[in-house]
């Protein structure tokens, strides 16, 4: 707005301020990673699948996204939106609050059995999402208390396994191995790796190491359309959505063609491929 800056990421509440001004473009591209509800499975109330299911389909969530992104955020049943990798025939969980009830009692869930639900400062939808999460559970009869958390110390605390649920988002890399291999081979439960949920699935940890050695494209899509096949039955996390990546720029700025794509391990690179080849008009 200053003419300071060339291009910028932003949050899906300046969406429609960015849009009004003048000489000012926006784009919207789906984003590579996702917002997770977390299981510690080492809580023997949470080890019956059926339980984890009922929370999956108590849960609103095209509803929640709606006014907390503003539209620009999408619901996701897998650990990322790459469309080569995703099957198309995975459980989509839609809101359906008696199917949860009954899941529940099938698995005789005690009603009386609290959960603790943590979560961390710094990213506001997410923050604003937990009480509205809570909400829902209460609604088919599991009772959440909430914990919110600096992110440092939180993130100790859910390696350490000091909690029920736990929110927290991944951002993935513009290949599915990433997340797939950090989050879900068993050999990378705490203090290891972040597989935090403590899950424990020989055929996923072997799919992982299958598709990181593989090199055809095709081929790699069979084993993470399997995994995820398998991860959407078991549902060691609620995979919740996926906030749009969001970008302005100056329209001075010439062959700006970024990606929803990157980790911020690489965001240079992976959110910007071209950047070399990036100009300035009038200059």
């Amino acid at each position: 707005q200053k003419d300071e800056l060339d291009f910028v990421m932003v949050p899906p509440a300046e969406v429609e301020r960015i849009k009004s001004l003048y000489d000012i473009s926006f784009q919207s591209l789906p984003g590579a990673g996702a917002q997770l509800m977390h299981f510690n499975l080492g809580r023997p109330y949470l080890q019956d699948r059926r339980v984890r299911q009922a929370m999956a389909y108590a849960i609103p969530r095209t509803d929640i996204i709606q006014p907390l992104y503003f539209g620009e955020a999408t619901v996701v049943n897998s650990p990322n939106s790459m469309a080569w990798a995703v099957p198309d025939d995975l459980n989509p969980y839609d809101y359906n609050p008696e199917k949860a009830k009954e899941l529940l009692a099938e698995a005789g869930w005690d009603s009386s059995q609290k959960l603790v639900l943590r979560y961390p400062t710094g990213n506001k939808p997410r923050e604003m999402s937990a009480p509205l999460i809570q909400s829902a559970l209460k609604d088919v009869g599991i009772e959440v208390e909430l914990q919110i958390t600096d992110f440092a110390t939180l993130l100790d605390d859910l390696k350490a396994g000091e909690y029920d649920l736990g929110l927290l988002g991944w951002t993935g890399a513009a290949d599915p191995d990433l997340i797939a291999t950090m989050l879900f081979a068993s050999d990378n439960v705490p203090p290891a790796g972040w597989n935090i949920m403590l899950y424990q699935n020989e055929e996923v940890t072997e799919l992982a190491r299958a598709g990181r050695l593989a090199f055809d494209q095709a081929e790699r899509a069979e084993i993470y359309q399997e995994m995820y096949r398998i991860l959407n039955e078991e549902l060691p996390v609620v995979f919740l959505w996926s906030e749009n990546t969001l970008f302005a720029y100056n329209n001075r700025l010439q062959g700006f063609e970024p990606s929803g794509f990157h980790s911020w391990a690489y965001l240079v690179s992976g959110a910007f491929p071209n950047i070399q080849d990036l100009t300035l008009s009038g200059e």
